[in-house]
């Protein structure tokens, strides 16, 4: 329902608008639940339609999951069978080397392990063995000839030695059967060669131990290396019969086998080169299988878990047959969305005139408050209110004016307006903690300042339209204190510097000091006789 709209004459009844502003509250209360429920309504639909999204992209991603998963087990079986080829030709070949390999290893005397690393592990370090006690036996031999030939010097040496030794003991064994005066006879000469030869044999006995003591120990050293020789050569003769055997088995196993003689078999051997390609095919064939049953197993574990997690547990028909239906719910609510779209459409039209009338009603109401401020102001059959509100307004600048001349004439006071009367004043004194008293418990000296800033405010306050250029003082000086006198004069002189002729008429003393241009009025003889004196 649409509301009955205000005529110009209504404007001025406050029932009718009353009324107006109820009726509009009662629709805009009807529209803000028909925007309730319409709202609502939406946000059903919008919940169905997303549902309904939801289970389509599910299901397109069940879908696309599941194509993607049997593509993979495809592939995953393509590339097993593959693999399972390759592998079988390459176990067959690796079959073909191991026994081989085997027969060739028993042929030589030994047996392969299942464990091949530690067992040719052994065989080389048997090999690094051998090749040492090679270069041990070499070294030995170089060291028992050397030390052979030193054995020889010495024994050779220990003949002389003995020789000499004997050769030594005969010559003293004749010395000692010759007489004694043949001795006598001897010169003193003879005498020091015999205890040279003395000297000669004791050295020569020293030396031959030493010797002695040097052929034993070259002898046990040859006697050691002689060890260490027969030992190497016990090992190096058992390496030679066991490379024999070898060598021998070596040599049946290839009279067994298909190859006629060492270079036929040599050429069958594939080349390095090629079986090192061939055994790294081998690896990759191998991890690739690996590779490939990892990812069917993570294929199979994440179909088995996509089924786990599976969104509903409605078949495809069931699914399509829910689609339908909210589908169909769907387009019932987009025909409420659109009556609920064209009743907020009505409201929006509606709000937009209410909004007009508001905006009318609130600049009457302000026009309306502007002239009850001036009624409450200056509304009266006298006249008398508008009166006083223009005198304030003129006692307040006056009053500003004032206060700038008291705060240069005496800092301590300041003027300011009752707050019980309209046009009555009170002075604020600053040196009793701002309290504010009645202008007339004012001294005479507080008297003539205040006085003296009111009349030099309203000159200031006439200045504006009217020139004053003299200012007139009658009394008034001799109830001021030393100190305001001097500043009630220096603020006068300050005006008569600005161009104002100040007139002061007074009696007090100090002031005839003080002004230079004076008319004096001099008392004459008679009575009420006197005479002027510039």
């Amino acid at each position: 329902t649409s509301l009955p709209a205000l005529r110009p004459e209504d404007w001025q009844h406050a029932d009718q608008l009353a009324a107006g502003h109820t009726a509009a509250q009662a629709a805009q209360a009807r529209l803000a639940d028909a925007l309730h429920n319409a709202e609502t309504a939406e946000q059903r639909v919008q919940q169905a339609q997303a549902a309904a999204n939801q289970c389509d992209q599910a299901l397109q991603a069940a879908t696309h999951q599941r194509a993607l998963q049997q593509q993979a087990v495809h592939e995953a079986h393509a590339r097993q069978a593959t693999l399972a080829d390759t592998i079988g030709t390459a176990q067959a070949e690796c079959t073909a080397l191991d026994t081989r390999l085997r027969a060739a290893v028993q042929a030589a005397g030994y047996d392969l392990p299942a464990d091949h690393a530690p067992w040719l592990q052994a065989r080389d370090a048997e090999w690094q063995r051998w090749r040492h006690t090679q270069a041990e036996l070499q070294t030995l031999a170089q060291t028992i000839t050397r030390l052979q030939a030193q054995c020889d010097a010495a024994q050779a040496q220990a003949e002389l030695w003995s020789q000499r030794w004997a050769a030594l003991q005969a010559t003293s064994a004749g010395g000692a059967d010759q007489p004694a005066d043949a001795n006598l006879q001897l010169p003193l000469s003879a005498t020091l060669d015999d205890d040279r030869a003395h000297d000669g044999t004791a050295d020569a006995a020293a030396a031959l131990q030493a010797s002695v003591a040097e052929i034993q120990r070259l002898q046990r050293t040859l006697a050691a290396l002689e060890g260490r020789q027969a030992q190497a050569q016990t090992t190096r003769a058992q390496q030679a019969t066991a490379l024999e055997a070898a060598a021998h088995a070596w040599h049946d196993a290839l009279q067994a086998s298909p190859f006629a003689d060492l270079g036929r078999f040599n050429a069958a051997l594939l080349p390095e080169p090629e079986r090192q390609r061939l055994a790294a095919q081998r690896d990759a064939l191998l991890a690739a299988q690996q590779r490939t049953g990892a990812l069917l197993q993570a294929a199979h574990a994440r179909h088995a878990e996509l089924q786990a997690q599976a969104l509903t547990p409605q078949s495809l028909d069931e699914l399509t047959a829910r689609l339908a239906e909210l589908e169909s719910q769907r387009s019932a609510v987009s025909e409420q969305i659109g009556a609920h779209r064209a009743l907020l459409t009505r409201d929006d039209q509606l709000r937009t005139t209410q909004q007009t009338l508001f905006a009318q009603i609130s600049q009457q109401t302000a026009n309306s408050d502007v002239w009850q401020r001036l009624d409450a102001l200056i509304g009266s059959s006298k006249g008398d209110k508008f009166r006083k509100f223009a005198q304030g307004l003129t006692l307040d600048h006056l009053l500003q004016l004032a206060n700038k001349h008291l705060a240069r004439l005496h800092g301590r006071y300041l003027l300011r307006r009752k707050s019980t009367g309209e046009l009555e004043l009170e002075i604020v004194d600053a040196w009793q903690g701002d309290v504010a008293r009645d202008t007339r418990t004012l001294s005479g000296g507080e008297g003539f300042l205040v006085s003296l800033a009111l009349a030099l405010a309203l000159s200031d306050l006439v200045s504006n339209k009217t020139s004053i250029d003299s200012l007139f003082l009658d009394e008034g000086f001799g109830s001021l204190d030393g100190d305001t006198l001097e500043v009630a004069l220096t603020a006068l002189d300050s005006l008569n510097a600005s161009g104002k002729m100040i007139g002061i008429i007074s009696h007090v003393e100090a002031l005839k000091e003080r002004i230079p241009a004076q008319i004096r009025v001099v008392k004459g003889g008679g009575v009420g006789y006197s005479r002027l004196v510039v």
